[in-house]
């Protein structure tokens, strides 16, 4: 099974795809979160988030139990380009593969335009 990380926005802009492949990042993510938080700044896994209706349903499908508590948490594009600039600076020579350093650069593309257009965003994740 192939994971992929991408941005889900809190709203559609229109005229702007916000596609992205976001396999290499997934695969990438536990080197991208260690030099984030040898950083100072936010792991992106630490945007991950989720719909109750998306939570509950991987959880039944998984035979875990969940809580009440579980709520959606949109993120301003702003916190997110600290972490991804950041990571774009410091992965040259920290082994990390050319397909997860155009995943970033996908990131800040999308995270620009959502700034740009005062549009929240979280991370998404699909198995």
């Amino acid at each position: 099974m192939s994971v992929a990380w991408h941005i889900a926005l809190e709203k559609q802009i229109p005229g702007f795809d916000a596609f992205m492949n976001g396999k290499a990042l997934a695969n990438a993510a536990e080197k991208l979160d260690y030099i984030a938080e040898q950083n100072s700044v936010r792991p992106l896994m630490s945007f991950f988030s989720s719909s109750r209706e998306q939570m509950l349903a991987f959880s039944g499908s998984e035979g875990v139990e969940t809580g009440n508590e579980i709520a959606e948490t949109w993120f301003a594009a702003e916190e997110g380009l600290r972490t991804v600039n950041l990571l774009l600076e410091k992965v040259e020579g920290n082994s990390v593969s050319e397909a997860a350093r155009k995943d970033l650069l996908d990131f800040r593309r999308i995270l620009e335009t959502a700034k740009q257009q005062g549009v929240r965003w979280l991370l998404a994740i699909d198995f």
